[in-house]
Order: C-alpha cells, then structure tokens, then sequence
C-alpha cells in the first residue's frame, strides 16, 4: 500500500456493477453479497463508480457512488479492529448482532465486528447513494482504543464542517497533501465516537 499522501483518485469513468462484479470483490475482501430477487443469472445491481485509496498499511478507504437498481445486502466474513462509515447522499441500514441502525445523510457508524457476529449493510434501490468508508486494521498508530470483547455498533453525526469537507473532497479531489487530513479528520471523529461506547 501507499503512504497517507496517496493522491486521490481521478478516474471519474460510470460502470456497472452486477452479481457478477460483487462476488467477485467479495472474495477479494470477504464480504458476501446477497440481491434482492436474484438467482445463478449475473444482472445489473448498480451503476456508478468505486474507488478504493491506500491510505497507509492500517487504513483502508472506500468511495462509493452508486446509483443502486436492486437493493443488496453485504456481510463481511472478516474480523476488522474499528470501521467507520459515513453516508453523504441517499440511505443504508447497518447492523451488528442485536443493534441495528438506519443511517441518512450526514449520519455515521463506527463499529467492531467478527466473522461469528458480522456487519450486514442493507442498501436498498435509490437514485443516488454515496459513502465514505475507512477501515482500520490496526489501531495502535492511530490512537484508536483497542478492539472490545465484543462486537459493536454506534451511530453518530458528523459535525457540518467535516461534512461539508468530505463532499467537498469527493466532488473536486484536492491535492495529494491536503486531502489526507479530510481522511485524519473522519478517524479522529470517529475515534471519539467509539470512545464514547468503549
């Protein structure tokens, strides 16, 4: 992976995401993908674009911005320290165990979770949904509290600048040395958010 001041991604080229292209991601990064309605046939689930960011060994980010035709759920198999996600257009439903949250613009969760107790994301069909997710692998060199015991999820809201700064970002991408700190930024906040439930 690269050092934090990767340089953003510029591809803003729409593709088509199917059953196909999901399960194929899924056993890139153990997450398991199911589709409303959809059998053995590879169909579209969703168009528009994804963008994966090496931020440093221990942070991972993902861009999405989707326009999603069926709605589809993702599991992750995987144990992952702390992830953070914030929705910046359109709606998800988040659950870990017994917690379940929905989560609307400008809504974030930051979350804990193990291949015997997953992370199940329900995005239903809608015009336009665009999400920010970071996942730390590891959480010493970040300040991060250590992983609980057990699974966790929480919703938190962003505060508006940071809000306002992520769109900002993904919309016209700064330099490669400005927008790292837009991506400190979200793991401080959602530090403290995690702070708040460990």
């Amino acid at each position: 992976m690269n050092t934090l001041a990767a340089h953003p991604p510029t591809d803003q080229t729409t593709h088509t995401l199917t059953s196909q292209s999901l399960e194929q991601l899924g056993l890139r990064f153990g997450i398991d993908y199911r589709i409303e309605g959809v059998g053995a046939h590879v169909v579209p689930v969703a168009h528009g674009s994804v963008h994966d960011v090496s931020l440093s060994p221990s942070l991972h980010l993902t861009l999405s911005d989707l326009q999603v035709e069926r709605s589809y759920w993702s599991a992750s198999r995987q144990s992952v320290p702390w992830f953070i996600s914030v929705v910046l257009e359109g709606h998800i439903t988040a659950t870990v165990g017994s917690e379940c949250f929905a989560l609307m613009p400008g809504d974030g969760l930051c979350a804990h979770f193990n291949s015997q107790q997953s992370l199940t994301v329900y995005q239903p069909a809608q015009p336009r949904l665009r999400t920010v997710n970071l996942a730390v692998l590891t959480t010493e060199p970040h300040g991060l509290p250590r992983s609980p015991a057990a699974p966790l999820l929480h919703r938190w809201r962003l505060p508006e600048a940071l809000l306002l700064a992520l769109r900002a970002n993904i919309d016209q991408p700064t330099s490669a040395c400005r927008q790292p700190l837009v991506w400190q930024g979200l793991a401080q906040i959602g530090r403290a958010s995690c702070r708040e439930r460990v």
